[in-house]
């Protein structure tokens, strides 16, 4: 613990911030984890709507410096193409 009283409160607003990305990468998770359901159970205009609500999720988490830059496009990448493959099936 540091002895300098404005690193003690560094640390903890380090930790809230820490607290609010947790929360904010498991509600992406957990979306997506909904979406999957949707396409395993070929609701495609229900995960087409999902979709659009986690992208719109991660294009915030990259301004918030929650996820870096090429790892929200690969995501948004993967689910684009789950929901474009069910499309085609």
């Amino acid at each position: 613990m540091p002895n300098i009283k404005a690193k003690k409160k560094h640390v903890i607003l380090s930790e809230q911030n820490r607290i609010k990305n947790k929360e904010y990468r498991s509600e992406i998770k957990t979306l997506t984890k909904k979406f999957v359901s949707f396409i395993d159970n070929s609701d495609i205009p229900a995960a087409d709507a999902l979709l659009k609500q986690i992208i719109a999720l991660l294009d915030r988490s990259v301004a918030k410096n929650i996820y870096k830059k090429n790892t929200v496009a690969r995501k948004k990448s993967a689910l684009t193409i789950m929901l474009n493959v069910a499309k085609a099936a």
